[in-house]
C-alpha cells in the first residue's frame, strides 16, 4: 500500500517484510519483556547496552527512547551556547532541527551530495558564518563519516 492508500504505488514502509525473517525472535524477545514486567530500564535493557557498547567498541552505551532523544542528549553533551549553529540537513526527519533548537543551538541547513546522502562538505562550507565554532559530527541522515578533506 502506499502513503495514499492507493495499493497501485510504491509502498512507503513495509514493516512486514523487514521483520519476516527475524519475527521469531522478535516474538520471542517482546515475550520475555513482557513475562518480566519490565517495560521501561531492567534487565533487557541493561543487556542491550551493554551488547551494544561491546559491538561498536565504547566504554559504555544508553538506551534511550527514540532516536530524537538520542540526538537531543548527544547536542546537550556539546554544551551548545545559545545560538550556536548546528548545520544539519532538510533531509532529515523533522526531530533532529527540533533536537537542536532544544539543545540551545540553531539549525543551519546545508545540502546533501547525493551520491552519499551526506552532508556536501561544498554546502556546509558555504553555509557556516564566520563566528561558527568549528566543530564536527557524523552525519544524522546516514550515520557515515563525511568526507570532509574534498
Amino acid at each position: 500500500m502506499s502513503v495514499t492508500g492507493d495499493s497501485e504505488g510504491v509502498p512507503f514502509l513495509d514493516i512486514e517484510r523487514q521483520e519476516a525473517p527475524i519475527s521469531g525472535e522478535l516474538m520471542e524477545a517482546v515475550a520475555r519483556v513482557v513475562e518480566a514486567r519490565s517495560y521501561v530500564l531492567g534487565a533487557t535493557v541493561a543487556e542491550f547496552e551493554t551488547a551494544m557498547a561491546e559491538r561498536v567498541g565504547a566504554g559504555h552505551a544508553v538506551g534511550v527512547a527514540s532516536g530524537s532523544d538520542a540526538l537531543y542528549l548527544a547536542l546537550r553533551l556539546l554544551d551548545l551556547e545559545p545560538g550556536d549553529e548546528v548545520i544539519t540537513t532538510p533531509f532529515t526527519f523533522f526531530a533532529t532541527a527540533g533536537a537542536i533548537e532544544n539543545s540551545g543551538g540553531r539549525p543551519v541547513f546545508a545540502d546533501i551530495d547525493p551520491r552519499t546522502f551526506n552532508l556536501d562538505p561544498a554546502a556546509v562550507r558555504g553555509r557556516r558564518s564566520p563566528s561558527a565554532p568549528g566543530r564536527s559530527s557524523r552525519s544524522t541522515c546516514s550515520g557515515r563519516w563525511p568526507r570532509w578533506s574534498r
